[in-house]
């Protein structure tokens, strides 16, 4: 059931590299297609002005198969666009191999006159299959190549298989480089519209709320309203101008995880939350905070680096923003356990907010560029993150078990200095 649910907020990436592949084989169909289609039309124009084409060499021939080539066409655009592309690329090949083979004689095939059509197969291997594919098929075409000759009574010519040999591998080479810039296309391709995706969501709700209270201010002009009224419509705007400004940092320590390596340093947890602690306070002044730390050590010290600031600061204000309570209660726990010989450092944010269905507890750190909904925001996307690159763990539970409306328990596993 979880599964199933999860698939629901997740989509496969766009894979750019299948999509060139896909296009790239929909222009050599078409290609292909025309050309046929210009020699029956050649063909049927003979017939109309009186030329006898059962005189002409190989005519007759040609005037049944073009129809039938146009059919095995059509029939490698449908697989190629509504069945698998990879398919319809590995048939492509094979037909296209095999009619190089009988395009001419054997002995016309290895001694020149069409040898060169082999290096066809090798360069589509490349561009409509995977990078090593085109060095694979420049073996196959080096092996048919010396099962002719043997046919044939024929010297093998070395210089030729050398040279399907080495197009196979420079078509290789470049295949893969090709791919690689493509899957970095694709991973840029993918976080424009992740934080396309942030914006739209999230800035036009700072924006609505904004408005909303600017709104109420001006009437206030035109006929004053209490004193607690105005103060509580101000520090609403306030709050959405933080909200704002954390928006903008999240993305942006975001983008510097995605782009780079981070630096890993010893750190006081305990000074580090207890900072936040005291900043989260004054930003949220007109809610009622009722926040304690329980620690049974002095200091608090993990292999982590500044961003763990971020971490603390986006669960609290996540149990902060998520709690309709007039008291707003949230208990950190902070201890120490063991986990297949590593050591960590566990703390338990536990609130008493609205809680989360179990079937959300993993969904809520999927707010990423793969995922296609709005669920646990930005910054348990973040803070998931940034753990990751910490070695650590992070997951959620039910303050109280097996009942999800008492409130949350964030429970996050940090390695502590060894």
């Amino acid at each position: 059931m979880k599964k199933s649910i999860l698939n629901k907020f997740k989509i496969k990436p766009i894979d750019l590299e299948e999509v060139r592949k896909q296009k790239i084989l929909n222009l050599i169909l078409v290609g292909l297609a025309i050309i046929d289609i210009i020699v029956m039309i050649g063909i049927f124009i003979l017939v109309l002005i009186g030329v006898n084409i059962g005189e002409q060499k190989g005519t007759i021939s040609i005037f049944f198969i073009t129809p039938l080539f146009l059919f095995v066409l059509g029939i490698l655009f449908i697989i190629n666009n509504y069945i698998a592309s990879v398919l319809a690329n590995q048939i492509f090949l094979v037909i296209f191999t095999v009619l190089i083979i009988l395009a001419d004689s054997p002995i016309e095939l290895i001694e020149g006159r069409s040898t060169i059509y082999f290096y066809l197969p090798i360069f589509f291997a490349g561009i409509l299959l995977r990078p090593l594919s085109s060095f694979l098929i420049a073996i196959i075409i080096s092996f048919i190549y010396l099962i002719l000759c043997f046919i044939c009574i024929s010297t093998p010519n070395i210089l030729a298989i050398g040279t399907f040999l080495v197009v196979g591998l420079i078509m290789w080479f470049y295949a893969k480089d090709l791919q690689q810039s493509l899957s970095h296309s694709e991973a840029a391709f993918n976080r424009s519209n992740f934080y396309k995706d942030i914006f739209s969501h999230d800035i036009n709700n700072i924006l609505q709320n904004i408005l909303s209270s600017s709104q109420l201010l001006s009437r206030y002009v035109k006929k004053p309203m209490r004193e607690e009224e105005f103060e509580e419509l101000i520090e609403i705007l306030h709050e959405q101008v933080t909200r704002g400004e954390y928006l903008v940092s999240n993305i942006r320590k975001l983008s510097e995880l995605e782009e780079e390596e981070i630096t890993l340093k010893s750190v006081d947890g305990l000074t580090v939350l207890n900072n936040v602690i005291e900043g989260i306070t004054k930003s949220y002044k007109s809610r009622n905070l009722n926040i304690q730390l329980h620690h049974s050590s002095d200091k608090m010290l993990v292999l982590a680096n500044e961003l763990l600031n971020n971490v603390f600061e986006n669960l609290l204000i996540n149990a902060i923003r998520h709690n309709n309570n007039s008291i707003i209660n949230i208990s950190i726990i902070i201890t120490k356990k063991q986990v297949n010989q590593i050591r960590f450092f566990k703390c338990e944010i536990l609130d008493n907010g609205i809680g989360i269905v179990d079937d959300m507890k993993e969904l809520i750190f999927l707010r990423t560029p793969n995922s296609t909904k709005y669920i646990g925001g930005l910054g348990l996307s973040l803070v998931k993150q940034i753990i990751e690159k910490f070695n650590g763990q992070i997951w959620v539970e039910d303050k109280i078990i097996g009942d999800y409306t008492q409130g949350s328990k964030f429970v996050l596993l940090i390695p502590e200095i060894q």
